[in-house]
This record gives structure tokens, sequence and C-alpha cells, in this order.
């Protein structure tokens, strides 16, 4: 499976809740569930190659692109769950399960979009207003 290659850019993160609470972002536990390895693609060819050509995104990792508001699946081997965050990474709303193949509407208010897994994240603890962080 073509992973994140060492000469792409990782960050570590973690959604944290309006009063302080760190959000089990996996449905299944992946490390203590609350850690997420984040791909950075931030310039114009890494956004153009996204997760293209990739079979699946390894248990607790993510892409993060920047700055974006809309994504397609066009070409994509598997679904995505997704995240549109704000400047601020904060969560402005949630799709899970997008299907290859489709094109999603732009979101006028967000800044960043991140990228996991089809089906991997945790809907019932994750909502709008949480925010992600990075370290």
């Amino acid at each position: 499976m073509p992973g994140p290659s060492a000469s792409r850019k990782l960050l570590s993160g973690k959604i944290i809740s309006p009063d302080g609470k760190v959000i089990p972002v996996f449905k299944q536990a992946v490390g203590k569930g609350t850690l997420i390895t984040v791909e950075v693609a931030d310039t114009f060819w890494t956004r153009l190659r996204g997760l293209l050509g990739r079979s699946h995104l390894p248990p607790g990792y993510a892409l993060l692109l920047a700055p974006c508001n809309q994504i397609h699946t066009l070409g994509m081997r598997f679904p995505l769950d997704v995240l549109y965050l704000d400047q601020a990474n904060v969560i402005l709303e949630m799709e899970i399960m997008v299907k290859p193949g489709r094109i999603q509407r732009a979101r006028r208010q967000a800044a960043k979009v991140v990228e996991f897994q089809g089906s991997t994240l945790n809907p019932g603890a994750i909502a709008t207003g949480n925010r992600l962080f990075f370290e």
C-alpha cells in the first residue's frame, strides 16, 4: 500500500471539545483512540494528488488539505470520512462514508479539509464546534 512517504509532512493531532475534553476520534481503538497522524497537503501538487493511487489509509491516519473547502472522490478506491474546518481548525461539518466517484459541494466557510478512511470516525463523539489541535 502506498502510505505516507518520508518526504511528506506529518503532524500529530487530536480533537478537543469546547470544554477542553479530548474526544475519542475513532470508532475502534487505534492506540489510545485520540491521536491522529496527519499528513499535510498544503501545496498545489500535494493537494491535487491527495489520496489518489492509494488503496486505503492506515488506522489512525488522515490527510489535511489546506487551503481547501471542497473535495471529490473521483478516481478514489475507498470511501472517506471528512471533516471540514475553519481557519482556526474548528469543525464546521462532518461527512461519513463519502463514496468514490462523488463531487461534494463547496463549504464557503471551510478553510481546510481532513480526510480519513471511510467508516473510521466516531460520529457519536465528534461534533461541530470541536477543534482539531496539531502538535
